[in-house]
């Protein structure tokens, strides 16, 4: 399973359908997204997070989250290069 994140309309699901090698039409089937609005409903986080180790991919909007400036790099690029996730982040220009 892969956790793809970022912004709205940054390509999540289109970076999504690449890795997975699959439509936008095949992507209901092996992946979820909006994963923020079944957290925030969600009474039992734990039967949820069983649920979602069950997809191939789990796509969430980054809420509230600040800009990133250049010189900085991107948190899903800290402390320096690609992290172990980085490749994974949609919304990092820089990985």
């Amino acid at each position: 399973m892969i956790f793809i994140t970022g912004p709205l309309y940054s390509g999540k699901r289109a970076y999504a359908c690449q890795v997975l090698g699959c439509s936008m039409d095949a992507l209901a089937d092996r992946a979820v997204w909006d994963v923020q609005e079944l957290a925030r409903g969600c009474g039992d986080l734990e039967a949820l997070a069983d649920r979602l180790a069950e997809q191939d991919a789990v796509i969430a909007t980054d809420i509230g989250g600040r800009p990133v400036r250049r010189r900085g790099g991107c948190p899903a690029c800290w402390p320096s290069g690609r992290t172990g996730w980085s490749g994974y982040s949609a919304a990092c220009p820089w990985c």
